[in-house]
């Protein structure tokens, strides 16, 4: 068995810079906050053969990467910050449809161009992707499969709006 009270990382954030580059040591205890302090965190994107599709990158202080949110979905006081609101009524639905019980894949693809939404998120006991096709609920005709994209639809509508979306 292996034991250690201390381990030497160099941690970079998002943009590559390095988190502390005069820390030499942290204690398991500090790296673990340090993770729990960044989790949980969705990442969404559009998977297209068009030539802009968008991300998003929302992390757990309500910062967001990637797209550019739509005036109305920002902190009015930090434009790179989803709004308190908007981020409570994601999070909420990714609890209240069961973002955990969906499969990872939703609807079928009618063909290569048409666009999927995939939703990620990431947690300390590990990430959930789901893709989703979208089509109207109404249009499938096993009864949880259409109950399962209804929920898909429902997360998918709380993703904050963007510029360009």
């Amino acid at each position: 068995m292996v034991s250690c009270e201390s381990v030497k990382l160099r941690l970079l954030h998002d943009d590559g810079k390095l988190a502390d580059p005069q820390a030499s040591a942290w204690s398991l205890a500090d790296l673990e906050a340090r993770v729990d302090a960044r989790l949980p965190f969705l990442v969404a994107h559009e998977i297209s053969t068009g030539p802009a599709p968008w991300m998003l990158r929302i992390a757990k202080d309500r910062t967001v990467t990637g797209a550019m949110l739509a005036p109305a979905a920002t902190d009015p006081a930090r434009s790179d910050h989803l709004s308190e609101e908007r981020h409570r009524a994601l999070f909420g639905a990714l609890e209240s449809q069961r973002f955990d019980e969906l499969p990872d894949e939703i609807g079928i693809s009618p063909g290569p161009d048409f666009p999927a939404v995939e939703i990620e998120l990431r947690r300390r006991d590990g990430p959930k992707r789901i893709r989703i096709y979208p089509q109207d609920p109404a249009s499938i005709e096993d009864a949880q499969r259409r109950e399962e994209m209804r929920r898909a639809l429902a997360v998918r509508d709380a993703l904050p709006p963007t510029v360009g979306r």
